[in-house]
């Protein structure tokens, strides 16, 4: 039966219209359906080639960079010299790992037109090749074309080219603020925190009044615990700027608030101030929450974060709702687990997954201090090779509510492979020799089915906390990572429950394999409980773990100064201080 023919004598589906009632639900940001009916309407010869790059445009803009390409080649044909098509096709061709390709496409365009964007394509598409010794004579030792590569490169996560560049601009400009500020950007995105440091002090001596690069270092200092003197970093950019809400946020992050500090005073009155653009509104309320906090005033800091939550989510494209349907489908590709054969027999992945606030961080901590682990962090690899592999979109790109739709059953047993193999060569890069490796991405949870397929002697270990305290520790934080659920009551309480209703589902589907770890036992009894997590993962106790809070490792999360001190008692029952105002919030959670 042809996909556009429900059954015999029915007439085919219009194209036309199938393309027109996509158009439009595209226009209206309903996605879902966009997908719908751009999937059908582009099979099939019906369509002119300027609705084809239209229903392109949006597999592109949806993160399908391989349907698009597919569409944007066959319309080419027809069109080779089209500089608009060409333009597509070169981002395409990029966007699925086919740089030379890209490449030569950005190079015959600057040929044709000298316009200096198509220079920078085709330095980058070189760099995400590997080819660095065309990106440095690309380059020409122009230090604009330096200054531009360096952020867009660690934009895209393509940190090794970066930091080659980031180099060889400090052997070029030596006496250049810029250049090491930029090397010290690089590096501690790559997590080499000492590199980073070193070269944000270079910069600092070459330029001490560069609020810029005192941020920046107090940032990289407060990721390893070294607060006091990120404070003083924090406070030397605050001098040349006292009203940076970018500051002031990581400011008070390192901060414990006495009630004397101006910085609070800053934060009152920014707070008060009706010019604000939203984002920095929000920032400023969570930031003066924080505050609050330290100071006890509990009702005036629930009273900030809520404010400052409801305008995040006022600005945000998707609704908790997407983000519960994803768990929904996800499910739906395992309702039926067929026996898959992955040869994969590493037991070095180790995958911490929870609720964010959840006590992941504390549980990775305590594992990384022993000698043969490594903790990775927050690592995005599983969910991006997923989505790759198997959904094909690029996870850069592809938004909540575009994942996985279309689609049905689960990856075979050589994409499964594929999966397996790839992941292991990510993880395995930021500490070759170690016997096991942690990825604490608290979202993991989302995807652990295909994980478990991959790995089936890895160890997934899922941390509880009473889901009152968990909501309340998410709605404080102002959290960077692209996800809406912590904004508001309401929404928290929505996806807290579904999530654990999605951790039961791989409970059930992976009977024995995943392992409950509950953050009010740990703090309890430290020792006890850290024996029996050490245990979980198949290793001999070291004492080191339980000297946890003296690593010198950086973190980079939310959790990043608590889990070098003794607070952790202090967070059980924490949403009893916050009633009656989240009254509503434990309503909802039941």
């Amino acid at each position: 039966m042809k996909r556009d023919q429900h059954r015999k004598g029915t007439p085919l589906v219009n194209k036309i219209e199938l393309y027109q009632q996509g158009m439009v639900a595209s226009n209206a940001g309903d996605y879902a359906k966009a997908f719908t009916c751009f999937d059908q309407a582009i099979e099939g010869s019906e369509l002119v080639a300027s609705q084809k790059l239209e229903i392109g445009q949006f597999f592109l803009n949806t993160a399908q960079p391989w349907r698009a390409l597919e569409i944007f080649e066959t319309v080419k044909q027809n069109a080779s010299r089209d500089i608009n098509i060409l333009k597509l096709l070169a981002k395409a061709l990029r966007e699925t790992g086919k740089y030379r390709e890209s490449y030569r496409i950005a190079q015959k365009l600057y040929k044709q037109t000298e316009d200096q964007s198509w220079l920078f394509q085709m330095i980058v598409a070189v760099a995400l090749a590997k080819d660095m010794r065309t990106v440095f004579k690309l380059l020409n030792n122009k230090p604009a074309l330096y200054q531009a590569i360096i952020p867009y490169l660690s934009s895209i996560n393509a940190l090794d080219a970066a930091t080659d560049i980031a180099k060889r601009a400090t052997e070029l400009w030596p006496n250049e603020a810029s250049t090491w500020n930029y090397f010290g950007v690089v590096n501690s995105a790559r997590g080499h925190a000492n590199d980073a440091i070193s070269a944000y002090r270079k910069a600092l001596i070459i330029a001490p009044n560069d609020q810029d690069i005192s941020f920046n270092l107090g940032n990289t200092l407060g990721s390893i615990g070294q607060a006091e003197e990120a404070l003083d970093h924090y406070r030397n950019a605050l001098r040349l700027s006292p009203k940076n809400i970018q500051v002031l946020r990581n400011f008070a992050e390192n901060n414990q608030f006495q009630g004397d500090e101006p910085e609070l005073n800053i934060l009152i009155d920014l707070s008060k101030q009706a010019d604000l653009e939203n984002t920095d509104r929000s920032t400023v309320l969570y930031t003066l929450g924080k505050a609050y906090d330290d100071l006890r005033r509990y009702p005036e800091a629930m009273s900030c974060y809520l404010e400052g939550g409801a305008i995040k989510l006022q600005a945000r494209q998707y609704s908790v709702d997407e983000e519960i349907k994803l768990l929904s489908r996800i499910r739906d590709l395992f309702h039926d687990i067929p026996s898959i054969q992955v040869n994969q027999k590493s037991e070095k992945p180790v995958f911490i997954v929870g609720l964010p606030r959840s006590g992941t961080t504390l549980i990775e901590q305590i594992l990384a201090a022993h000698p043969s682990v490594h903790g990775a962090g927050e690592l995005s690899d599983l969910r991006n090779i997923v989505l790759e592999k198997f959904d094909g979109r690029n996870s850069v790109h592809t938004p909540v509510f575009s994942e996985f739709l279309g689609k049905t059953g689960l990856p075979s047993s050589e994409v499964t492979s594929e999966i397996s193999q790839r992941y292991l060569n990510q993880i395995s890069k930021h500490a070759p020799n170690a016997l096991k490796i942690i990825d604490k991405q608290p979202l993991n949870d989302c995807y652990l089915g295909f994980a478990a397929l991959a790995f089936p002697h890895a160890t997934f270990i899922h941390c509880v906390r009473d889901l009152r305290d968990t909501s309340v520790s998410c709605l404080s934080k102002n959290f960077e990572a692209n996800f809406g659920f912590t904004d508001t009551m309401d929404t928290m309480a929505s996806y807290a429950k579904a999530q654990r209703e999605h951790m039961a589902f791989w409970e059930q589907a992976f009977p024995g394999r995943i392992h409950t770890v509950n953050y009010e036992d740990i703090v309890g009894d430290m020792e006890k409980h850290a024996r029996r997590i050490v245990n979980i993962v198949g290793l001999d106790w070291s004492d080191e773990c339980l000297n946890y809070k003296n690593t010198n490792r950086a973190i980079r999360t939310a959790s990043a100064q608590q889990v070098r001190q003794d607070v952790y008692q202090t967070s059980v029952k924490r949403w009893e201080r916050y009633l009656p105002k989240i009254q509503p919030l434990i309503d909802a959670l039941g």
